[in-house]
């Protein structure tokens, strides 16, 4: 069922996204691009759009994560998502100016807007490998700069999962996040709490934990499926959102910044330099 909206704020649910993980992808992918072409056309475009701040339709399991293995689910591989062309001539000033807070817009609310986006594309994006990713192919969690990482659940205590039972378990907590109608408040007059911008941060770790992996084990398996400039068009908003709102620490900042330097070198500054992790 939809929430109430806050003013000038769209309801939060999306349809259903289509069967296939890679279809859900590109149905993602093209939801990216209608955000950027409203951010880029003002804030006011942007608040208001029809896929404004919005969360997920289902839970990670249901819509491009897979359940615990991390073995569910099965991307068309004959289908080539569209708006290609599109991801790839926006250049790194777009990016940043669709980050970049407008004048007049509350400053938590337009984080929303993006963290949830964000999120949206990761997941998809994690969804869309995620047959390639198992206990048997990935059975630690690693990602860019870091070769072994434990979850750590809500009582402090340390689990050595497997890359698909982590990134289940840290988008499973994005999407609990994100529903959250006191965190994201959807009623007219209701702020957010204090705290908001601690959590997005905290979301913003967890989502580039989670493509940092795609990154560092799935990239050939990501340029098999013929999205590599949709997924570092993604990389590069989450690398540009968490700069100008600073989200990560300076070291993991650092970390995102190389891979999207690697990933989307024509766009940025023409030359690939090795990252420093």
């Amino acid at each position: 069922a939809g929430a109430n909206c806050r003013s000038g704020v769209p309801d939060r649910t999306l349809p259903t996204p289509p069967s296939g993980n890679l279809d859900r992808f590109a149905r993602y992918v093209r939801s990216l691009v209608d955000r950027i072409v409203n951010w880029l056309r003002g804030p006011s475009d942007a608040v208001n759009s029809v896929e404004g701040r919005t969360s997920k339709a289902n839970s990670p399991k249901g819509a491009g994560v897979s359940g615990g293995s991390g073995e569910g689910g099965s991307a068309s591989r004959e289908t080539s998502p569209p708006a290609r062309g599109v991801c790839e001539t926006l250049d790194h000033d777009a990016i940043m100016r669709i980050v970049r807070l407008p004048d007049g817009v509350d400053r938590n609310e337009w984080m929303a807007h993006h963290i949830i986006a964000l999120f949206e594309h990761v997941n998809a994006l994690r969804g869309s490998v995620s047959e390639m990713c198992t206990a048997a192919t990935c059975p630690t969690m690693s990602y860019s700069g870091v070769a072994k990482l434990p979850w750590v659940d809500e009582k402090g205590k340390k689990h050595a999962y497997s890359a698909a039972q982590y990134m289940d378990s840290a988008l499973t907590q994005c999407e609990q996040k994100c529903d959250d109608a006191v965190l994201f408040p959807t009623k007219h007059g209701q702020p957010f709490p204090s705290h908001f911008p601690q959590s997005v941060a905290s979301l913003t770790r967890l989502l580039w934990q989670c493509i940092g992996h795609l990154y560092e084990r799935h990239w050939k398996h990501i340029e098999s499926l013929n999205l590599v400039p949709q997924a570092a068009l993604v990389f590069e908003h989450l690398a540009r959102f968490s700069h100008e709102f600073s989200l990560l620490e300076a070291v993991e900042q650092k970390r995102i910044d190389a891979v999207v330097f690697v990933v989307r070198p024509p766009i940025l500054e023409g030359t690939v330099p090795t990252p420093e992790v």
